[in-house]
């Protein structure tokens, strides 16, 4: 078999994303200030949220709350797959009354 000829080699980094992506990026990290100093203010015990993926009451953890050992404790937050969430919205939206029980635990360790 022949060598391979290498292309020539640059020292460039490649941009990471474009502007559009860029944009976007910034516009989601805003949006996700607002969330937390509207949680921050408001104080709720659960947050949920909609997941794409997931179905039969599959449910995910959203946040892993902050790494500094005394930071403000936030609010549960918990991924529902989309059936499940969008099912609770209708209920709210026809104007039933709905009710959760959630049963979270965590434990910080400072082991390290």
């Amino acid at each position: 078999m022949a060598k391979a000829i290498a292309g020539p080699q640059t020292n460039r980094p490649r941009p990471q994303m474009d502007s559009t992506q860029r944009t976007a990026m910034m516009g989601r990290q805003a949006l996700q200030r607002k969330y937390n100093e509207f949680y921050t203010k408001e104080k709720p015990a659960l947050v949920l949220s909609m997941n794409a993926s997931g179905n039969d009451g599959t449910i995910f953890v959203s946040g892993g709350g902050a790494y500094i050992k005394d930071a403000e404790e936030g609010p549960a937050m918990l991924m529902l797959s989309s059936d499940d969430y969008l099912r609770l919205q209708r209920l709210v939206d026809a104007g039933i009354r709905v009710e959760l029980e959630a049963d979270v635990k965590t434990k910080f360790f400072n082991d390290d």
